[in-house]
């Protein structure tokens, strides 16, 4: 492991060290670190602008939401291969440039890169993203059709959440109907929350009994009791937070990730009188 100390450890760390470390630290969010590791590379002469290095840059600078510095990153590399333009885009859409994405990934198809499935999930995303339904869909259709990538569930799923987004929860609910593999809880999930922002009651019904076929999580019963208090079916409501406790359904609390002084902490969403803070996290906040 790489050490702040200001020495270079011996003997220096190869690339697959500096891929490890910097997905770590895209995963954690340490953009400090993740820096400090791109510095530490220059200064030992490590050559970062082509390659898995290259790609491994990208990746963590998006995910730390430095878009940016992964650009000039990507501008750098001279040898860009599916993996590097699949980082860029991702980093593109995930960060709502949409647009920007979908230019990027012309030029992609210009240099004569095939894209794979995860480039189309990022594509997929981006339109999402951006609104840009009918683009979206023709990605789509593409992907089997010009360049033979089989969709997956994650595909689909982007596509049932840009559909419900739009609106379009007929189109939404028939591609979920017609999939070829079984639906899973994101899915599901996706469909609901379509329902309850477009005022869907009886369609929201309707998928909350295909999802208890498989198993709903403590969020779809909690958004779908919420869906029939702000119809004024208040009795509807209480029915479905019932069910919860019958099923024994707990809610996971929500956590976040923050890097105060180089240190990353976790905060969990907890009871008010079950709360504890560190030391370092009251001054912080103080």
């Amino acid at each position: 492991m790489l050490q702040q100390q200001g020495c270079a450890p011996s003997p220096l760390p190869d690339d697959a060290t500096f891929v490890a470390v910097l997905g770590a630290c895209a995963r954690l969010g340490a953009l400090d670190a993740g820096r400090w590791v791109h510095a530490y590379m220059g200064r030992t002469g490590r050559d970062a602008a082509d390659g898995v290095v290259g790609n491994a840059l990208i990746d963590m600078y998006a995910k730390c939401g430095a878009v940016e510095q992964a650009a000039d990153v990507f501008d750098a590399m001279t040898r860009r291969d599916v993996y590097t333009y699949t980082s860029m885009i991702w980093g593109l859409a995930m960060h709502g440039r949409g647009e920007e994405a979908l230019a990027l990934f012309g030029d992609m198809r210009r240099a004569g890169v095939r894209p794979n499935e995860v480039t189309f999930l990022s594509v997929l995303s981006a339109c999402c993203h951006a609104g840009n339904i009918e683009d979206g869909l023709r990605h789509f259709d593409a992907m089997v059709e010009l360049h033979g990538v089989a969709p997956g569930i994650a595909h689909y799923g982007c596509v049932v959440d840009m559909l419900g987004r739009a609106g379009r929860l007929d189109e939404a609910e028939d591609l979920v109907s017609a999939m070829p593999i079984r639906p899973d809880a994101l899915i599901w999930g996706s469909l609901l929350a379509a329902c309850r922002a477009h005022g869907h009651v009886n369609r929201a019904e309707r998928v909350m009994r295909r999802m208890a076929e498989d198993e709903a999580d403590a969020g779809d019963y909690v958004l779908m009791s919420n869906m029939y208090a702000h119809e004024g079916r208040h009795g509807k409501a209480v029915q479905v937070r019932r069910q919860m406790r019958r099923g024994k359904v707990d809610k996971v609390p929500g956590c976040s990730l923050i890097e105060i002084d180089g240190v990353v902490h976790e905060f969990q969403a907890v009871p008010a009188n079950s709360l504890e803070i560190s030391d370092d996290a009251s001054d912080f906040f103080s």
